[in-house]
C-alpha cells in the first residue's frame, strides 16, 4: 500500500495539515447560517 509520503513532499504535507480543520469550520459556519443549531436534527 502506498504511503502519502510517496506522493507528497514534507513541505507540501506541512502546508495542508490544517485543511481538515478549515473544512470543518467552513461546513459548520454554513450550517449555522441555515439552522439555529448545527448539532440538533
Amino acid at each position: 500500500m502506498a504511503r502519502i509520503t510517496d506522493y507528497l513532499r514534507p513541505g507540501e504535507l506541512a502546508s495542508i495539515k490544517n485543511l481538515q480543520l478549515l473544512a470543518k469550520q467552513v461546513v459548520e459556519g454554513s450550517i449555522s447560517g441555515i439552522h439555529r443549531s448545527p448539532y440538533k436534527g
